[in-house]
């Protein structure tokens, strides 16, 4: 078996990849597939070769809290990553959303070589602190990330902006596409 040095020093460049990002909306995740061989397209539920996963905070806010490129991935081709990470920034930027880093590759790897997204992100101290929340009403007082990721209020949240349809809305009503 090589080591993962001896693996990666063979793997290509980006600029060899044939890929397309998809949006999971069910899933909260941007995913990226790999084109296996030339003009094969992969269904959008084929088995992804990278993943960013998402949470909603608030209407107009996404925690990107999960980054990760498959090891086959990681040894065909070098920097999957980054196309990943910028899908997400460009959706979020085309939509009007704020970004809550906590994802450790898009705050130490992504956002110090792409410094035209940090205009999107916030950070925890910049979440509401009190009052009601905007989404299931309960009262702000302390502790205020850790009720943001509570299952009570991811749920009432996806019922806020989706109701039965698998789509999202701003707090406005104008559709997210």
């Amino acid at each position: 078996a090589q080591s993962p040095a001896m693996s990666a020093s063979k793997a290509l460049p980006l600029s060899a990849a044939v890929y397309r990002i998809v949006h999971a909306r069910p899933d909260r995740q941007f995913r990226l597939l790999l084109e296996q061989a030339a003009g094969v397209v992969l269904p959008e539920s084929a088995p992804p070769d990278g993943i960013l996963t998402y949470r909603r905070l608030e209407p107009d806010q996404l925690e990107f809290f999960h980054t990760e490129v498959t090891p086959a991935a990681r040894e065909r081709y070098r920097g999957l990553g980054a196309p990943l990470v910028q899908h997400a920034f460009e959706f979020a930027q085309r939509n009007g959303l704020q970004v809550l880093p906590t994802c450790s590759y898009i705050t130490d790897a992504f956002l110090p070589r792409h410094p035209e997204f940090a205009s999107l992100c916030f950070t925890p101290q910049d979440l509401p602190k009190t009052g009601p929340c905007a989404c299931c009403g309960e009262a702000l007082l302390k502790n205020l990330p850790n009720h943001y990721r509570t299952q009570k209020h991811q749920r009432l949240m996806m019922n806020y902006l989706v109701g039965n349809q698998l789509h999202e809305y701003r707090e406005d009503d104008s559709l997210i596409e």
